[in-house]
């Protein structure tokens, strides 16, 4: 649709038609505070770690695969050496939220794991100062845990207490994705275990078995600002609902950096906001194209008049008039482009909302005028159009 049409506004609905069918959407105040409810948390290891189901990203023209589905980060060293500087694969959103969907456990981990980090820290079992005496399950041997910088735990291993000593990190994100059931402690699995146990008994861990139904939704606004091919890469083929994990002709491949196999699981939604007037940047391909069902969001006379219900009855006439003088100007074919159709160009309402005439005005005058002459610059209007015959 055209600026101002609504696009980023609806989205929030559209998300929570999905996950909650039954949540009424003509209250937009109440949408957002239960939209923000769902919004996915990321961690400094680009996981989601709370339970939302419904993620956000803007493409731009510096986004790139790296940035979006995973690339490799640098890290600063652990506390005893903050000049260390190392790489390690980190996922994008895309791959954060494909993950999350595709999870057979959900977890109330954020919470479980804020617990643990309030007692160490009440503790004192930050650093190297003191550690939590932990014990494994299997040959009952004991070991430590303590909080460093970035809130991940550190090891500590030995043969007395007394004279443990830090063997590694236990990560966060390695915690979670070994409750989920990946093996990513070979050798550790004994203290990682013990560490998801005290989770569970002393911090409020609940696993569940996901039941598959969960929907998750990635809003992709402005997605023709991005390069969307070169943004999604090779994972373009797998958006496709057949073959998507449990289509028809479902696709995996090797994700170029972390050399791991990826799917797009069935259960996550994809809704992309595009700006029908935007020639600054590279349109969608029919590539992309293809993957995606369009819908256009048109100016609505009517959303205007039902944002002036009960306010000044002549600021909402003032305002209808204006927008009935853009509608003219704009409905008139000689004024167009040969390639542009009315509704691609009709400003959108959310221009002509205001609480004020003096806001109107300025929004009349310092966007809506603006906006026309944009479009006659970029082309979009022809040079013979009169912009100005609308101020009379």
């Amino acid at each position: 649709g055209a600026p101002g049409t609504g696009k980023t506004y609806n989205t929030a609905a559209l998300a929570l038609s999905i996950i909650e069918p039954s949540f009424s959407i003509s209250d937009h105040k109440a949408v957002m505070e239960e939209y923000k409810k769902h919004l996915i948390k990321i961690d400094d290891d680009g996981r989601i770690c709370n339970d939302g189901q419904i993620g956000f990203v803007t493409f731009h023209q510096s986004l790139d695969y790296e940035d979006f589905v995973e690339g490799i980060k640098p890290e600063c060293g652990d506390d005893s050496d903050d000049n260390n500087i190392s790489y390690r694969v980190q996922p994008g959103i895309f791959k954060a939220i494909c993950q999350k969907a595709s999870e057979q456990k959900t977890t109330n981990f954020e919470d479980a794991y804020e617990n643990l980090t309030k007692r160490l820290l009440s503790e004192g079992c930050v650093g190297d100062e003191k550690y939590l005496t932990l014990e494994t399950s299997g040959r009952q041997s004991k070991f430590g845990i303590s909080l460093n910088k970035k809130g991940n735990l550190k090891l500590w291993t030995g043969k007395k207490e007394n004279e443990y000593k830090s063997q590694g990190v236990l990560t966060r994100e390695n915690i979670l994705r070994a409750i989920s059931g990946e093996k990513v402690f070979e050798g550790w699995e004994g203290y990682s275990q013990s560490v998801i146990t005290y989770l569970k008994d002393e911090c409020g861990l609940n696993i569940t078995q996901n039941s598959g139904t969960k929907s998750y939704i990635l809003i992709i606004d402005e997605i023709n600002r991005g390069n969307v091919s070169k943004i999604f890469g090779e994972l373009i083929s797998l958006l496709e609902a057949d073959k998507r994990a449990g289509g028809d002709h479902p696709l995996t491949v090797t994700l170029p950096y972390s050399k791991k196999p990826f799917s797009v699981p069935s259960n996550l939604y994809i809704i992309g906001t595009m700006n029908t007037t935007d020639r600054s940047v590279g349109s969608i391909d029919y590539a992309v194209r293809r993957r995606f069902a369009f819908y256009t969001l048109k100016a609505d006379e009517s959303a205007i008049e039902n944002y002036y219900k009960g306010k000044d009855e002549s600021l909402k006439n003032k305002a209808i008039e204006l927008f009935g003088k853009v509608r003219d100007f704009l409905s008139n074919r000689d004024n167009r482009s040969n390639d542009m159709e009315f509704d691609d160009l009709m400003v959108g309402h959310s221009y002509f909302m205001a609480e004020s005439l003096n806001e109107l005005e300025l929004k009349w005058k310092y966007e809506v005028i603006p906006l026309l002459k944009e479009y006659q610059k970029d082309g979009l209007l022809r040079h013979s159009a009169k912009i100005d015959d609308i101020l009379k």
